[in-house]
């Protein structure tokens, strides 16, 4: 099953994208060029892997065959849900 961002609107607010991406370099990681992070920004996704693996593009590794590292960062965005109130 897959965990929809519907549950909490990720795109509905974009400080909530700007803090995912923002402890995702911090916490996990995964540290963006700007405009890594403003196409990031400007898209839309349905689940937590869509958001996950762009990320994991971003920084050029794939989901696919990093299979790990992307349960990892899902897990890790799935935590941070509490953390935005929702």
């Amino acid at each position: 099953m897959k965990v929809q961002f519907s549950d909490w609107p990720l795109n509905a607010d974009d400080t909530v994208v700007v803090k995912l991406l923002s402890g995702a370099c911090t916490e996990m990681g995964y540290c963006l060029s700007e405009e890594d992070n403003e196409r990031i920004r400007a898209s839309s996704f349905e689940t937590i892997g869509e958001f996950a693996a762009q990320v994991m593009m971003a920084e050029g590794l794939s989901p696919e065959m990093n299979k790990y590292l992307f349960r990892a960062l899902c897990a890790w965005i799935r935590d941070m849900r509490p953390k935005f109130g929702r």
